[in-house]
């Protein structure tokens, strides 16, 4: 059955909102970079994490099987599809290197012992080969994971097989990859948890980005696309291990940072906690755990997927808002908004979301 979702019109909305976006973010290019870059990276990261998440979600499918993957899994390959064009988003940030990180400043090198101690890591050569590093092999695992949707008992085995080290390796390079990119803004700061705080936000985000659209498609097309109560219930509990799992993880960070009372990493949170931060800080326990974990506990409510799209629309947001709270900080000790912030989300967001509406609409007959 042929879907009657308006997919050109959504893809057209979705260059449109790209294109205004890409237009605001060169203005300020040109006029205010600083605020951009911090602007451009919360957001890059946020869209990086929907697309791996989304990875990381097939992985585990094909690891685990199970009947709760087929109402997301074509969004989900859709999803990882578009990794590689994740580097061509990443170039803007090139651009802007030096101004957000202070460890590219040679002033800041010749008077600061505990960073010239770390260029061994940190420096433009390695970080360069290691970014690249992170894309070839994004691209890579991206292909082998969705490569075959119809596929033997044969091949699904292999795919099985290396999903497993796939999960791994997707591990160690988005551990890495969060440390260079959003952790090194701040070079004197530092925690060993902070790669996995983003590994399980990313899971996370991909998961809430597909149960979302599963959630739309179905109230959209309720004929074509079904969601039903039992995959919804399982959907539903997955996101709530998922919502678990972060509050679980982040208030270990916290814990362990503010009982320790180290002089060299209470800092990052005092500047969080502080200048309308606290804000922030407040609407993630609410609304990114306190609120979802409730609702979550209703089988109802998880059974419903018109409340379950909505928990999961919540969710997505609430993933832009923690990625906010931990990198514009750096930037701006007192809480603000700018236009940057917005148009750098829709400038990724809206072709990114192009490129994903325009592979379904191929794959259609998938779903």
């Amino acid at each position: 059955m042929k879907s009657t979702l308006p997919f050109k019109k959504i893809q057209r909305v979705c260059l449109q909102l790209g294109t205004a976006g890409l237009v605001i973010s060169l203005a300020y290019f040109f006029f205010d970079r600083k605020t951009l870059a911090h602007a451009y990276l919360v957001s890059f990261l946020y869209w990086t994490e929907i697309l791996l998440g989304s990875m990381a979600v097939i992985m585990i499918h094909n690891i685990t099987g199970g009947r709760w993957g087929k109402p997301i899994r074509p969004i989900l390959e859709t999803a990882t599809r578009c990794i590689p064009w994740l580097l061509l988003f990443f170039l803007p940030i090139v651009f802007m290197l030096k101004d957000l990180y202070v460890w590219l400043d040679p002033h800041v090198l010749m008077h600061d012992e505990l960073i010239k101690e770390k260029q061994l890591y940190l420096n433009m050569p390695f970080f360069t080969f290691r970014t690249a590093f992170y894309f070839i092999v994004w691209s890579a695992l991206a292909f082998v994971v969705t490569k075959d949707f119809r596929l033997h008992e044969a091949v699904a085995e292999r795919r099985r097989q290396a999903s497993g080290l796939g999960l791994v390796i997707l591990a160690f390079t988005v551990t890495f990859s969060s440390l260079d990119w959003a952790m090194s803004l701040e070079p004197h700061w530092n925690s060993t948890i902070y790669g996995f705080i983003l590994l399980v936000g990313m899971t996370l985000s991909g998961f809430a980005f597909s149960v979302l659209l599963a959630g739309l498609f179905s109230q959209a097309d309720p004929q074509k696309y079904t969601l039903a109560p039992e995959r919804s219930h399982d959907l539903g509990t997955l996101l709530f291990v998922f919502v678990m799992l972060w509050a679980y993880v982040s208030l270990s960070q916290f814990l362990i940072i503010w009982s320790g009372n180290i002089p060299e990493l209470v800092p990052w949170y005092i500047e969080r906690l502080h200048g309308g931060w606290q804000v922030v800080a407040i609407a993630l326990v609410l609304f990114h755990f306190a609120v979802p974990f409730f609702l979550l506990l209703m089988r109802p409510i998880k059974k419903n997927p018109r409340t379950l799209l909505a928990i999961a629309g919540l969710l997505l947001g609430m993933r832009w808002v923690d990625l906010f709270w931990y990198i514009k900080p750096v930037m701006s000790k007192t809480f603000s908004l700018h236009p940057a912030d917005a148009a750098s989300l829709f400038a990724i967001g809206g072709f990114i979301l192009f490129l994903v509406f325009k592979r379904l609409e191929k794959i259609d007959d998938d779903f």
